[in-house]
């Protein structure tokens, strides 16, 4: 949505056909990552699996997910090696740390 706005507020029309397209198959892309959380929760929603397991369950799936697509992205850059492995280690980092911070609110 922020894409169509901001397309809005500075081209003042509706975005194009082609737009549009590209925009459903971005915001595709990230809808795809909802898929295994949202799978996770309704099994624990009908009882198969424990609620917290689940959430645990998706947590590490989100880890793995930001993991593959971070490597994806730097392994075609043009950086050196170490710089690579630093980027990645930074990436991970910091997804590491937002399911941390959101562990700690959630325990408040």
């Amino acid at each position: 949505m922020s894409e169509v706005i901001s397309t809005m507020l500075t081209e003042q029309t509706a975005p194009h056909r082609a737009e549009w397209r590209h925009m459903l198959r971005v915001a595709g892309g990230g809808f795809a990552t909802v898929v295994t959380p949202a799978v996770l929760l309704a099994l624990a929603w009908i009882g198969v699996l424990d609620l917290g397991f689940a959430l645990d369950l998706a947590a590490f799936g989100y880890i793995a997910t930001l993991a593959v697509i971070g490597w994806l992205a730097v392994r075609r850059s043009r950086l050196t090696v170490p710089a690579r492995l630093g980027v990645f280690a930074l990436l991970l980092g910091l997804g590491l740390l937002v399911i941390a911070l959101q562990t700690l609110a959630k325990s408040v």
